[in-house]
């Protein structure tokens, strides 16, 4: 495996820099998160790999891939390691977007002892930067997932555009998001999301309902052929196992971002982890779910 570090002149800022408040995630914890958001996206969707039909043959053939947020480091069964070993006639490259602790980001890019020749880490911020460090028309097939609490409302379609410069002609782009708020929330937790998401917009410029959407985005840029597919996921233990991991998802995220919304809502640390408990104390009752949203589409020209 090969990592990259690309000098930031070589790009223009795309929006202001994080705040000191946007570093105080809590790295470690980001991390577990990932896992189980990560593993429970693959159960939902029934996968071991997240492509669109098309995709997989030209994987085995060989084809150039671009993962955008491969999140707060590597692990063995990561899914883009995954991909990697299972489609060895392909060639992936890895962007790190969670940006929100670029200087606290510690990428382990050596997981378990296998090399794999086919594989690319590339430490650029997207999130800060106009461009990526690709020429243009380099990839077959370009996936995104899980930016709506990072991009500011004005951020996507500029990525997109640079996602469409970067995708041969014919390739595929395919965003993953999880829908904001859940359906079937008690009255407690509906009270305390909308609080999140009024404050995420009104201090960050964040729709954070952007997931409902991303193929009117797609077409936007420029895409044909859009296609949507989503699945639901049980928060909570009535959802049983898979229903238990995604609330631990849950608690692990307001976790972490504890000490952003604090700042935003100017609310005390014990004010808002009552808030956040009354909303978990509700899940079995309510049997509230999430949808997780695959909007897939075609760059014009043939490949």
């Amino acid at each position: 495996m090969t990592q990259l570090n690309v000098p930031e002149k070589n790009c223009q800022s795309l929006v202001q820099k994080a705040s000191e408040s946007d570093l105080k995630f809590r790295w470690s914890q980001e991390q577990d998160r990932h896992k189980f958001e990560l593993y429970v996206l693959r159960w939902a969707l029934g996968s071991r790999h997240i492509i669109p039909p098309a995709i997989k043959p030209k994987l085995f053939d060989g084809i150039e891939v671009l993962d955008i947020n491969c999140g707060p480091g590597l692990w063995d069964g990561h899914p883009i390691l995954d991909m990697a070993q299972d489609f060895v006639h392909s060639s992936f490259y890895l962007v790190d977007t969670h940006s929100l602790l670029p200087q606290y980001a510690s990428v382990d890019t050596t997981p378990g002892e296998q090399r794999l020749n086919n594989f690319t880490f590339i430490a650029h911020d997207t999130l800060q930067e106009k461009c990526l460090p690709f020429e243009s028309d380099k990839f077959d097939f370009i996936q995104q997932r899980l930016m709506s609490f990072v991009y500011k409302q004005q951020d996507w379609l500029v990525i997109l555009k640079e996602l469409q410069r970067v995708t041969k002609p014919g390739g595929c782009i395919q965003l993953i998001e999880v829908e904001i708020p859940p359906q079937n929330l008690g009255p407690q937790g509906e009270q305390w999301l909308a609080l999140v998401e009024k404050v995420m917009k009104e201090k960050r410029d964040i729709d954070v309902r952007v997931t409902s959407q991303l193929d009117q985005m797609l077409s936007a840029a420029g895409l044909l052929d859009i296609q949507t597919k989503f699945v639901s996921v049980p928060i909570g233990s009535w959802g049983l196992d898979i229903g238990n991991l995604w609330r631990q998802n849950y608690e692990l995220f307001f976790e972490s971002a504890q000490s952003i919304l604090v700042e935003l809502m100017g609310m005390s640390h014990s004010e808002y982890k009552r808030k956040v408990d009354a909303m978990m104390d509700e899940l079995n009752e309510y049997k509230p779910f999430s949808n997780i949203r695959l909007v897939w589409g075609r760059v014009p020209g043939d490949s």
